[in-house]
């Protein structure tokens, strides 16, 4: 750390100061006069503003690489490499554990452990129930939500998504994609008045047989300009998107309807 002597007291360089001058302009107002500050090669020096050596740690910060080491020694030494974004203070086995309870629930719509399937129904098409217990020959007996119990196929049920993506807005992003699946998110969307549903590039819509107050000019205005992800399924959505493409790209555009 280089220093000057003033007296029997030693003085530190400024450091702040730069290898080479300044390319920005000089500031048009005078620094206050309580220090003085000399070349790159000079020293910060004032009366009122001694400082000993082992005030700021910025101090030879470009004179070698031992300070460097000595200001990272504290930081460095307890750190530890990790894959993920726990903290270091949970153990690897607890880890693995929640890895495995996410795992054995797959296909489940809660954490309450019970294996949720879709099953076939004459008179609703789909319901819903959780495997009470695996049979001998590829037959399980479920408990279904109408309170009976049915002995089925294990070839016959379908997977339930978790509860998270009940009334998905786009089906194609559910985990589980079959059709009772489908058949229940259109349900719970129709039922809130959701008419429109995404299915990857399409557009699916379920007539509501009633009027709704969706096609107003202040609906129209939530749609103008804005992208599919940051608006809910519409399809002014489908027809501003269309008509940005025939700005950008220049080309004719179409919307299937079926």
């Amino acid at each position: 750390m280089a220093a000057t002597a003033h007296g029997s007291v030693r003085v530190r360089n400024n450091p702040f100061a730069r290898e080479s001058a300044s390319p920005s302009p000089a500031p048009s107002r005078p620094r206050p006069q309580s220090g003085s500050i000399a070349s790159p090669q000079g020293t910060f020096s004032s009366s009122n503003h001694v400082q000993n050596s082992a005030f700021s740690p910025l101090g030879g910060v470009s004179s070698s690489s031992t300070n460097a080491t000595r200001r990272r020694a504290g930081s460095g030494s307890h750190s530890q490499s990790t894959s993920t974004f726990a903290p270091t203070f949970i153990r690897s086995e607890q880890l693995e554990r929640a890895g495995e309870a996410l795992r054995a629930i797959e296909g489940e719509n809660d954490f309450s452990g019970k294996r949720y399937v879709w099953l076939g129904d004459p008179n609703v098409a789909f319901i819903k129930g959780w495997v009470i217990e695996e049979l001998g020959d590829d037959r399980l007996l479920v408990q279904c939500d109408d309170g009976s119990q049915r002995e089925v196929d294990s070839e016959s049920v379908d997977k339930v998504n978790p509860a998270k993506f009940d009334r998905a807005d786009d089906m194609a992003e559910l985990t589980h994609l079959n059709e009772a699946s489908v058949v229940h998110n259109l349900h719970t969307r129709y039922q809130s008045d959701l008419i429109y549903t995404y299915s990857g590039l399409f557009l699916v819509t379920i007539n509501p047989y009633c009027p709704l107050s969706i096609y107003t000019k202040d609906v129209m205005n939530m749609y103008r300009g804005r992208s599919r992800e940051d608006t809910k399924p519409h399809i002014y959505s489908m027809a501003d998107g269309a008509f940005r493409n025939l700005v950008d790209e220049g080309e004719n555009q179409s919307i299937l309807v079926t």
